[in-house]
């Protein structure tokens, strides 16, 4: 069993570690404990934090966790001073578990294999400038619900797998207004898992849970969800068109918005459609193998510029459908104009669009 030192510097007295080796130990940091130049970490198998740890006032410090390290616990602050700097931390660690506040400028994440996340319900958002992982063959295996706050996550391409076992997690990104970039990750789960994006902007982002956007969610490129409700604006972040498959069921809750933004957005879905708010993007393409169903609660008519059927199932309607200003091709599928609880028309209004193609 390692020996574990206790290092303890004093709140508040501006003492910082230069020059130091921690080797052959487990650590556990107390007080106010700044970080400077040439701090190495050499076969600690372990570090618990229950200090203030930041870099030295002034300093951008880079400081890598490595050569051995196994786990990470945090149940102090871990973040940038306030004096000014920055404090990035390059972790090769496979355990973090974090019961405090992570919110220094960069937490990256170095090691190959599959790592551990854990996060206190108690704990505060992690809230660091970017999460990010640097390395090409890693996994990160969720132990808890995971919460993001103002802060830009890059995996690199790398799984988060949102179950464990019989236990699913659920991951949430909430920013400010001014969003964040959520980009190169694959969240792998089922639709007991939800991943909820809030102000942000995506990049190169799957799910196979369930995923809520809010507030504005932008989309770049290389995007796809299983199952998504759209509470927010839902919009495309480029000028050139970009296509959202979705290979479930689509939400569009009251009061919420699918619209083009910067360019062309089309969706491309394969399950069915609710929609309670307000449609108008490019494209809305159906691309259905079995009968779905077709749901439009809202007083704004659906008014996308084209609603095709490209896929080989039919539609069963669960409401009325209104369109306007909206071309709609059901491209020789059958329309099933009722179920259970009645009888639905469809309606298309606004000069040279059409029906067609319905049987």
């Amino acid at each position: 069993v390692l020996p574990v030192p206790v290092f303890q510097l004093g709140e508040g007295d501006g003492a910082y570690l230069e020059s130091v080796t921690f080797s052959n130990c487990n650590l556990a940091f107390y007080g106010d404990v700044q970080l400077y130049t040439n701090v190495n970490f050499s076969s600690v198998g372990l570090i618990n934090n229950h200090a203030l740890l930041t870099n030295r006032p002034g300093s951008s410090i880079t400081q890598n966790l490595t050569n051995g390290m196994q786990t990470l616990y945090n149940y102090g602050s871990i973040g940038n001073s306030p004096g000014g700097g920055t404090l990035t931390l390059n972790y090769y660690g496979a355990y973090l578990y974090d019961y405090g506040t992570l919110s220094n400028y960069r937490f990256a994440w170095s090691r190959t294999g599959t790592c551990y996340i854990y996060h206190a319900a108690g704990a505060a958002p992690i809230s660091c400038g970017t999460f990010a992982c640097t390395v090409s063959s890693a996994a990160y295996q969720l132990l808890s619900d995971l919460v993001f706050n103002d802060c830009s996550i890059d995996l690199n391409n790398r799984t988060v797998y949102m179950a464990n076992g019989a236990e699913n997690y659920d991951v949430s990104s909430v920013n400010g207004s001014s969003g964040k970039l959520v980009q190169r990750i694959v969240f792998s789960g089922n639709p007991a898992s939800v991943l909820t994006l809030n102000n942000a902007t995506l990049n190169s982002v799957t799910c196979s849970a369930s995923t809520i956007t809010q507030g504005t969610v932008s989309l770049s490129s290389s995007n796809s969800f299983a199952g998504l409700t759209n509470q927010g604006t839902l919009r495309n972040n480029n000028t050139s068109s970009q296509n959202l498959p979705v290979s479930g069921t689509l939400v569009n809750s009251p009061g919420a918005t699918i619209t083009n933004g910067s360019g062309p957005l089309v969706i491309t879905l394969a399950g069915s459609l609710f929609n309670s708010g307000t449609i108008n993007h490019n494209q809305l393409i159906l691309n259905n193998s079995a009968q779905v169903d077709l749901f439009h609660s809202s007083a704004t008519p659906i008014s996308c510029a084209f609603f095709l059927s490209s896929g080989s199932g039919g539609y069963r309607l669960r409401s009325d459908l209104g369109f306007q200003n909206c071309s709609v091709d059901f491209n020789l599928k059958t329309v099933q104009m009722h179920d259970d609880s009645g009888d639905y028309g469809i309606s298309v209004a606004g000069a040279s669009h059409y029906l067609q193609d319905a049987i």
